[in-house]
C-alpha cells in the first residue's frame, strides 16, 4: 500500500511540474502620496494581467495599513466583483512593509479595493487569462532512402491490323514490270503434255507391227 501511495505521489509531482514551471509571480505595490497622484493611496499597477496559475503578491510600501478585498456592488459604488469564479482576494489588515499573496487559478476578472480607505480612494483589477497549453513537440521526420527508380518502358507501337486504302489498292493492282505467272503459264503446259502423249502413241503404234512379225517367226 505504501508503495502504491509513493508511486501516486511521484506521478502527481511529474504531472504538475509543467504547470508549476510555467507559473509566474507578479508584484503589486501599495503606495501613498506622492506616488498616487491626486489620490492619497493606490495600488501600483492598478490593472494587472496574469495567467491562470500565476501568483500575485501585494506589498504595503506606504505608512498606513490596508486591505486587499474583493469588491461587491454595494461596497464598490455599483462595481461588482468581476467575472472570476475563484473566491478572493480577501486579506486581513496589511501593515506597512507587510505582504499578502494569492494564486489565481480560474480565468476572469477580479476587482478589489481597500476596506479601510474605500473604493473611491484605492481599487484595482486583476485579469486572469486561461493558461496556454504547450504545443506538443513534433518529432523530426525520419529520412528514408528513396526507392530505386525503375526504368521507364518505352511505349510499344502496334501496327494497325487493317491496311490503309492506298496499300490495299496497290496490292490489288498487278504490276506490269513483273513476269506473268499463274493462268498465263497453263496453256503452254497443256500443249507440252499433249505433245508428249501424241509422241507416246506414235511410238507405240510404230513398234506394234514389228513385235507381231517377231512372234510369227518364232
Amino acid at each position: 500500500m505504501r508503495r502504491l501511495l509513493a508511486i501516486a505521489a511521484v506521478s502527481f509531482v511529474v504531472l504538475a511540474t509543467p504547470f508549476v514551471a510555467n507559473a509566474a509571480t507578479h508584484a503589486v505595490s501599495i503606495d501613498g502620496t506622492p506616488s498616487c497622484g491626486a489620490s492619497t493611496f493606490c495600488y501600483t499597477p492598478g490593472t494587472l494581467n496574469v495567467k491562470a496559475g500565476d501568483k500575485v503578491t501585494w506589498t504595503n510600501n506606504s505608512t498606513a495599513p490596508h486591505t486587499v478585498t474583493r469588491c461587491t456592488a454595494s461596497a464598490c459604488n455599483g462595481t461588482g466583483p468581476g467575472s472570476g469564479n475563484q473566491a478572493g482576494p480577501s486579506s486581513s489588515q496589511i501593515s506597512p512593509n507587510g505582504t499578502f499573496s494569492m494564486t489565481f487559478n480560474k480565468p476572469g476578472t477580479y476587482t478589489y479595493y481597500c476596506m479601510i480607505h474605500g473604493y473611491s480612494t484605492m481599487h484595482g483589477t486583476i485579469t486572469v487569462a486561461a493558461a496556454s497549453t504547450p504545443a506538443p513537440k513534433t518529432p523530426a521526420p525520419t529520412l528514408r532512402p528513396s526507392a530505386t527508380p525503375t526504368a521507364t518502358t518505352a511505349p510499344i507501337v502496334t501496327a494497325s491490323a487493317a491496311p490503309s486504302a492506298s496499300v490495299a489498292a496497290a496490292a490489288a493492282t498487278p504490276s506490269n514490270d513483273l513476269p506473268s505467272t499463274g493462268a498465263n503459264v497453263r496453256p503452254y503446259l497443256l500443249w507440252a503434255a499433249t505433245l508428249i502423249e501424241v509422241g507416246s502413241v506414235l511410238v507405240f503404234v510404230t513398234s506394234l507391227p514389228r513385235a507381231l512379225r517377231l512372234r510369227s517367226r518364232r
